[in-house]
């Protein structure tokens, strides 16, 4: 009987371990509700389906020049806009 006991008492014991990590009502950052508010961020944290990214594409020629102790080159930068904005000036520094 006793042992019986036990084993119920760590089954509730166990229940309401488990039970009590689950909150329903758990506080989220503003900014995390305004993602989802957005789309750009899912309820499991992937990207959304208003997300986006933009990117560069970046290439470099460079020769060296021993003899005239010298270093010259090239570079062409193409910046690719995913968002839905217009650009109208690209900084760079």
């Amino acid at each position: 009987m006793m042992k019986l006991l036990h084993i119920i008492l760590l089954a509730l014991f166990s229940a309401t371990l488990v039970f009590g990590q689950i909150s329903g009502n758990q506080h989220l950052p503003i900014e995390i509700k305004q993602a989802y508010k957005n789309g750009t961020r899912s309820a499991s944290g992937y990207p959304g389906p208003n997300y986006w990214q933009n990117h560069a594409k970046y290439e470099i020629d460079v020769r060296l020049l021993l003899g005239e102790n010298l270093l010259k080159g090239e570079e062409k930068v193409s910046y690719f806009n995913n968002s839905p904005d217009t650009l109208d000036r690209i900084v760079v520094r």
